[in-house]
C-alpha cells in the first residue's frame, strides 16, 4: 500500500545503518513496481514515500529551500487554496508549502485526504500533519528518544529495539465497540496521528 515511513537518526547510527533501514521500512509498504518511491537519509531525518501516483512522479515529494515534504494523499480544493494563494495549482506539496511559508493556520482550510511530513533543515524540526478527519492513517512512536514515523504499524517492526507489547486497554475497547479511541494502536509504544492534528 502506499504510504510514509520515516524516522530521525539516533546520534549513534551510521548513515548505511541509517538508509538500510530505511530501505526496508519502504520495502514493507511497497506494491506494484510501478509505484514512486522517494528514498531520503540526513543526519537529521531519513524519510521515504511510496506514492501510486507514479504518472506525475515528484509531486507528492517537494524541496523548497529549507523546506522538505513528503505528502501521501491529496487535496480536493486543490484550486480554492492556488486561487487564495495567488498562485499556480502546480501541486498538493507545493500549496502545503506555501501555506506553511505564508499563513500556517490556513492548512484548516484544506479539503482531504492525507499526511504530511514536513521537515525543516533550518531549525531541525520534523512536523507530522493529518487531515480533518484523519482518513489517512499515520502512526508514531518515540523509540530511544527517537521519533519515527509510518503509513502502516508493520514498518515501524524494523526499528532497533522494537518489541511488540500488545495494548491491553485499547484491544477491550476495540472488541466492545469495533475501533480504536482517540490515538490507540494495537500497540503500547505506537500511537495513531489524531485527525486534524500538527504534531
Amino acid at each position: 500500500m502506499p504510504g510514509l515511513a520515516g524516522f530521525i537518526p539516533a546520534p549513534d547510527l551510521n548513515p548505511d545503518t541509517s538508509r538500510d533501514l530505511l530501505l526496508k521500512m519502504q520495502d514493507t509498504l511497497t506494491g506494484p513496481s510501478s509505484m514512486e518511491r522517494t528514498p531520503f537519509c540526513s543526519p537529521d531525518v531519513c524519510a521515504t514515500l511510496v506514492d501510486a501516483n507514479a504518472q506525475h512522479p515528484g509531486q507528492a515529494h517537494v524541496i523548497q529551500e529549507n523546506l522538505q515534504v513528503w505528502l501521501d494523499g491529496e487535496f480536493y480544493n486543490r484550486q480554492d487554496i492556488a486561487h487564495d494563494l495567488k498562485r499556480p495549482a502546480t501541486s498538493d506539496g507545493d500549496l502545503l508549502i506555501a501555506l506553511l511559508n505564508t499563513q500556517p493556520a490556513a492548512l484548516a482550510q484544506i479539503d482531504g485526504i492525507f499526511t504530511a511530513v514536513v521537515h525543516n533543515s533550518q531549525t531541525r524540526e520534523i512536523h507530522l500533519i493529518s487531515d480533518r478527519y484523519g482518513l489517512r492513517p499515520c502512526f508514531w512512536s518515540l523509540m530511544n528518544g527517537s521519533l519515527a514515523w509510518a503509513s502502516e504499524m508493520k514498518a515501524l517492526c524494523h526499528l532497533p529495539g522494537f518489541r511488540p507489547k500488545v495494548n491491553r486497554q485499547a484491544l477491550n475497547a476495540f472488541l466492545k465497540v469495533g475501533y480504536f479511541f482517540g490515538h490507540d494502536s494495537w500497540f503500547e509504544e505506537i500511537e495513531r496521528l489524531p485527525p486534524a492534528t500538527i504534531l
